[in-house]
């Protein structure tokens, strides 16, 4: 089952997931900085880690993975693996799911206000500890983060060109889009809400099949928000928009699952 943006189909008709991570801008990372960066694939041992992989992800404590709810929702513990440790895809080390907490669920809990909105994010909780410094969240506000930088970084194993997914890691720089632009583009009251955050740029650059639950970082390469699909101008990519669920909205429901369910002593390192 490809997942990509299946869910945001729902929601407009103008969302589509045929547009790879492409652009002039888009480079291949070359290094270990964003080695916290996963990458979700399905277990299937009669196709390769490439043909397998459906989405991506983030590590925000030695067991954790922030993602997108969508990209886990309709799948099983033992059906997903997760890859990481190294921007080249075949190098990466496996690990297996022991449970994942999504918001939706999180949110119908006792004392909580009642959503009725559509929130992508969700936490993947693995087997064992990775040997990995996990990424920094930064829980800036859209304003501060349009006010400290005009480019951020999206990073993962998205959709080439020849239809097949990248070997490598490939980081992109893009600009935030203005809040109110955005939500008067794309008429979703949830991004003037706060939940979502927008990015486009000039030429193009498209999330695309694999990129959902990639991390948004700042300079930094701390993660300001979560990928979640693209709003598409049909016969105009130039135009498109990329939505990216905003870390600082869902700020309690990451701490608790966090501070919950892991003892880790790196936890606290991922709210600097």
């Amino acid at each position: 089952m490809n997942h990509g943006f299946l869910v945001l189909l729902l929601l407009s008709c103008a969302l589509v997931s045929s547009v790879p991570l492409d652009g002039e801008n888009v480079k291949y990372v070359q290094s270990m900085e964003l080695n916290f960066v996963a990458a979700l694939a399905h277990v299937n041992e009669n196709f390769s880690r490439l043909q397998n992989v459906f989405c991506s992800g983030a590590l925000v404590s030695s067991r954790h993975i922030l993602t997108n709810e969508h990209c886990v929702d309709r799948e099983s513990l033992d059906s997903v693996v997760v890859f990481m440790g190294s921007f080249d895809l075949d190098a990466t080390n496996s690990y297996k799911l022991c449970d994942w907490y999504l918001y939706h669920d999180w949110i119908q809990k006792p004392g909580q206000p009642l959503s009725i909105e559509f929130d992508d994010i969700a936490i993947i909780k693995l087997c064992k500890e990775v040997p990995i410094r996990p990424a920094v969240i930064s829980w800036e506000t859209y304003e501060s983060i349009q006010m400290s930088t005009s480019h951020l970084i999206m990073a993962g194993w998205g959709l080439i060109e020849d239809n097949a997914m990248s070997k490598f890691m490939r980081r992109a720089s893009i600009q935030l889009y203005d809040e109110t632009a955005c939500h008067v583009q794309t008429g979703w009251r949830s991004v003037a809400r706060g939940r979502y955050l927008c990015t486009r740029s000039y030429p193009y650059i498209l999330a695309g099949d694999g990129d959902s639950g990639s991390p948004l970082l700042d300079q930094k390469n701390r993660i300001v928000g979560v990928t979640s699909g693209v709003f598409m101008r049909q016969a105009m990519p130039h135009k498109s928009i990329n939505m990216h669920a905003n870390v600082t909205y869902y700020k309690n429901f990451i701490n608790a699952i966090l501070n919950d369910n892991s003892n880790s002593n790196d936890i606290m390192d991922s709210f600097l």
